[in-house]
C-alpha cells in the first residue's frame, strides 16, 4: 500500500512511518518528495488515480473550488482528513508512545500508534 500526505502535514512526519512501516511491504511519501510545489491537488489527486493503491492522509479539507470537491469524490481513493490538532505536531515530532510536546507555545499530550501489516497477495 502507498501512502501519500499533503503538504500541509510535516514531511519528517512521512518519513517517520515510512520507516516504520516500510518491512511491512508499505510506502509512505509526502507530497512534496513526490510532486513538485507547483502541482494543484487536481492534478496530483488525478495522477494518484491513475496510478492506483494510493491512499491519501491530508489535514485539508478539499474546499476550494467545485472541480477540486469533484476530483477528490471521484479518484476512487481512500482519503482521509484529518482534525486541525494535528498541525500543531509540525513544530516538534514524537511518533512514538506517549511524550509532551511544544506547539504554538502550548503543550499537547498525544499518544500516537500505527498498526501495519503485510500486505495479501
Amino acid at each position: 500500500m502507498n501512502f501519500l500526505l499533503d503538504n500541509n502535514l510535516p514531511p519528517s512526519f512521512a518519513k517517520a512511518i515510512h520507516t516504520l512501516s516500510q518491512k511491512y511491504g508499505h510506502k509512505v511519501v509526502h507530497l512534496s518528495d513526490k510532486f513538485s510545489r507547483d502541482t494543484t491537488d487536481i492534478e496530483w489527486v488525478s495522477t494518484l488515480k491513475e496510478a492506483g493503491g494510493w491512499v491519501i492522509i491530508s489535514q485539508d479539507q478539499f474546499r476550494k473550488s467545485d472541480l477540486e470537491k469533484k476530483a477528490f469524490r471521484e479518484c476512487g481513493l481512500v482519503v482521509f482528513c484529518l482534525a486541525k490538532q494535528w498541525g500543531g505536531i509540525s513544530r516538534t515530532l514524537a511518533v512514538c508512545g506517549s511524550r509532551k510536546i511544544s506547539a504554538n507555545q502550548a503543550v499537547v499530550k498525544f499518544t500516537f500508534s500505527v498498526t501495519f501489516t503485510k500486505p495479501t497477495t
